[in-house]
């Protein structure tokens, strides 16, 4: 441990901030009798800790309520610039609750606590803990990751102590208005605790962009007032990030002469179809429909959810023209990515045979590849002629797209270029498309055409099982010499693969004499901190940016920002004059255009002094704290959880005289089940449509309730309830669960329409309905038994009486007298409806 002088330098960018340092407390508070230490200031003030101060020191920062950080609410930074850490949250005397993070970021910040030596690590809540367990974990304090679903069940049977609870940390907030649980939670808490913070993170400022006072709603929902803007061209950022930053090498691969006539065709086919979209939906809003946009990564995606509220009045032709643009793009992003034959499988698939060119198969290898090759040969001779470097100086990260560009990285540097596109050719081609086809019959073009997508798709299993998130190489032999030629270079092998490291941890092997190449995807299995975890625990010194990626690009200053010690090397590899570099250019413009508007938004926006739901007299807060709308008769039932949806129109059929179904839909979707011009004509299980019809045949009581969304659910539950007395929920639980000394149910125990049947006869009613169930056998005996066994079996001689009468009596219809009958037929005669006709 450090027993020397400790130098701190404490800036405030505005308002003042008290710096408490303590030898025997953890927590130094504003007690004279707590600290040892004490420092104000306004502005920056530098603190030495003596040496004679007892080991290990506890500092404590505390911002005055004039300090506007001290206030924050709502945060919209750059893409990777932060957000990151919540070791300030963490101490047992606070109970901070986290929502809105995913398995991966739980485990990131967990694993940083570990390795900055932190007793106190946060704590995971699952629906694996008991209630009680849960209970405790609430009072022993802490930071807690927890979902919205188990917060909202624990605040609605008050198991958390929301007058301990500091705060509330909200993740990825930009989707809090479609996370339903983590916005009841944060109205169940503002609700019952006016003194504790809501701090919301998000870097997405392109989601703020799409909709209707998008800001403002989100800000609304999340009860926050302030909303604090960090983009990188923000003046603390970029000082920040300008004081160490990494040497960049920008290097433009140039397109092989086909490429660039597949990506002009490309480009003109995705022009036509922007117009033609336009062309035939005139009444939509397409001003961000643009080929330069089309290019984008998240663009469909975008395109996508705000066609959905509409779709279902599209016609087919723009539905087919909107998937051609998908495709389109698809193909644009394998020509950059693949390697020229899984581009040439790719774009095989859609070619019918008879537009199949002839001719032998010649991959050219990708330009890339070359240029990556002579970058890491650079690499290897800097390294070799420098004599004392550091061990993070031998590492090499390469980042990729995906998966599957680590795997073509990885083969074509431990097999060559050559060796590599044969082995795609032979894997992902058939013999007869890699040689010159000869003429062959119709009959066996078709059997090839039915059996073509057999293989393929055992392939790509085959691939999926195969590909590993990274992969680790090493140097096998020296580099090549000037005199060689470039076909001697591009058949010798310079890598290979070292498995028994990919396992390992590469930060602690020192004893590698040859560079360590790690090849990884940006997001290693969807994770979004798979790049900071590698950065921090392999410390690399060289990284080629082999695609071009923003987030990627930022992790990687603050990455060198954190580490200055290490001089990082950055080469960034593009395809000059390409799709990929006008997209990473459109990129930057689109989130550069989303700040501009959040900072024009935040000038003119209106927000109300209650917003923050501190207020007693708040409008959000709930009108009757002790009733709750959420249960209702209706909803009980679905405690005897059902296997199928029939059962649950039949128990409540049995029980409720008004039994309804709620159809709810999502908001952001159309409000129906079939589009204007779209009608089924197939009645299979699988459709929605049939079944619903046949359930309200069997079901002729059933009510349907149709809700567009779920605040609207919340308002039909409102107005049916309207008038009425509120419903116990416990008795509701308990209707048809009624239990024999057996302990079970009469559903178990009973077929349900001999149930029903018996309990309708006359003369039987809740008290002798289970003695006739249990000792009556089957209707078959109960219909031979006499009256005095009945009697004995119900009773009581009445109930007996009516019982027999109703299984033995035999009910006609009234007679008709005969004059009454003759009377009508005189009339009917007279009148002259059945006069004779004469032949």
């Amino acid at each position: 441990m450090y027993d020397g002088i400790v130098k701190i330098l404490l800036v405030t960018q505005k308002g003042d901030a008290d710096l408490f340092i303590s030898q025997f407390i953890n927590k130094p508070t504003y007690e004279p009798d707590q600290y040892c230490l004490q420092s104000t200031t306004c502005g920056e003030d530098i603190i030495f800790i003596p040496q004679s101060f007892k080991r290990p020191v506890s500092i404590g920062v505390y911002g005055h309520p004039s300090h506007e950080a001290s206030q924050y609410n709502l945060f919209v930074y750059h893409v990777a610039l932060g957000a990151d850490e919540v070791t300030d949250e963490q101490n047992p005397g606070n109970l901070v609750i986290v929502l809105g993070t995913i398995d991966y970021d739980e485990k990131y910040f967990i694993d940083r606590l570990k390795t900055m030596n932190v007793k106190t690590l946060p704590k995971i809540v699952t629906a694996q803990n008991t209630s009680n367990e849960r209970e405790i974990m609430y009072l022993e304090g802490g930071v807690l990751f927890i979902s919205g679903r188990i917060l909202v069940v624990d605040l609605l049977k008050n198991r958390v102590p929301l007058n301990l609870v500091t705060g509330i940390l909200v993740y990825r907030a930009h989707g809090i208005l479609n996370s339903y649980q983590e916005a009841f939670a944060l109205r169940l808490y503002r609700q019952k605790n006016k003194t504790g913070f809501i701090k919301a993170f998000t870097n997405s400022a392109l989601a703020f962009t799409v909709g209707f006072s998008q800001v403002e709603r989100v800000m609304k929902t999340l009860f926050v007032k302030q909303l604090y803007l960090w983009p990188r061209f923000h003046s603390v950022v970029n000082s920040s990030l300008s004081k160490h930053k990494p040497e960049v090498i920008e290097l433009h691969a140039k397109l092989t002469h086909k490429m660039q006539l597949i990506q002009s065709s490309l480009l003109d086919l995705m022009n036509f179809i922007v117009k033609d979209l336009k062309r035939l939906n005139k009444f939509l809003d397409f001003d961000e429909l643009t080929v330069e946009n089309a290019i984008a990564k998240k663009f469909h995606k975008q395109l996508q959810r705000q066609l959905d509220p509409m779709w279902h009045q599209l016609g087919s032709s723009t539905k087919q023209l909107i998937a051609d643009l998908k495709l389109l793009g698809y193909f644009l992003t394998q020509l950059i990515q693949e390697n020229s034959v899984a581009f040439y499988a790719s774009i095989n698939r859609l070619r019918t045979m008879e537009y199949a060119m002839k001719g032998k198969l010649k991959p050219e290898p990708s330009p890339k590849w070359e240029a990556l090759n002579e970058i890491l040969s650079e690499i290897r001779l800097q390294i070799n002629k420098k004599d004392n470097i550091s061990e993070s100086t031998k590492r090499v990260l390469i980042l990729v797209y995906d998966t599957k560009t680590a795997v073509q990285l990885k083969n074509f540097l431990t097999m060559g270029a050559g060796e590599y596109l044969l082995y795609e050719a032979m894997k992902s081609l058939k013999k007869n498309e890699i040689m010159k086809p000869s003429e062959k019959s119709k009959d066996k073009k078709e059997k090839d055409s039915q059996e073509k997508d057999k293989p393929a798709e055992k392939e790509e299993e085959e691939e999926e099982e195969n590909e590993l998130d990274s992969y680790v190489l090493t140097f096998s032999q020296k580099p090549p010499e000037e005199k060689e030629s470039e076909e001697d270079q591009n058949k010798t092998n310079f890598f290979e693969e070292c498995s028994m490291l990919a396992d390992a941890d590469i930060s602690k092997l020192s004893s590698m004499t040859e560079p360590i190449i790690l090849i990884q995807s940006v997001k290693r299995g969807g994770d979004p901190m798979a790049l900071q975890r590698t950065l921090h625990e392999t410390l690399p010194g060289f990284i080629i940016m082999y695609g071009a990626d923003i987030s990627s690009i930022r992790q990687l200053e603050v990455y060198q920002n954190n580490n200055p010690s290490i001089a990082l090397k950055i080469f960034f590899l593009v395809y000059g004059g390409s799709v990929e570099e006008q997209g990473y250019l459109t990129a930057l413009r689109r989130e550069k255009e989303a700040f501009d508007k959040l900072i024009n938004t935040k000038t003119t926006m209106v927000i109300p002094t209650d917003q923050d739901g501190k207020m007693e007299d708040n409008i959000t807060a709930a009108p009757q704290v002790e009733q709750s709308t959420r249960q209702g008769g209706i909803e009980s039932t679905a405690k005897v959880t059902p296997k199928i949806i029939v059962d649950i129109p039949v128990s409540m059929t049995r029980h409720y005289a008004k039994p309804m179904l709620l159809i709810e839909f999502d908001q952001n979707k159309s409000f129906c089940l079939q589009g204007n011009y779209y009608v089924s004509r197939d009645m299979k299980s699988s459709d929605v449509t049939s079944k619903l019809q046949l359930l309200t045949l069997h079901f002729p009581k059933l009510k349907i309730v149709w809700s567009p969304s779920p605040q609207a659910t919340a308002q039909l539950f409102e107005e049916l309830k309207e008038g009425k007395p509120q419903p116990d929920a416990q008795t509701a639980a308990l209707i048809g669960l009624e239990e024999d000394e057996e302990g079970k149910s009469a559903g178990e125990k009973y077929n349900t329409q001999i149930h029903d049947f018996v309990a309708k006869l006359p003369g039987v009613h809740s008290k002798n309905l289970r003695l006739i169930l249990n000792k009556g056998g089957s209707l078959d005996s109960l219909v031979r038994l006499t009256e005095e066994e009945l009697t004995a079996l119900v009773g009581n001689k009445s109930n007996a009486q009516m019982l027999h009468q109703a299984l033995h009596k035999k009910y006609k219809p009234e007679n008709t007298t005969s004059g009454s009958v003759s009377k009508a037929i005189t009339k009917v005669r007279s009148k002259g409806l059945f006069s004779s006709v004469k032949k």
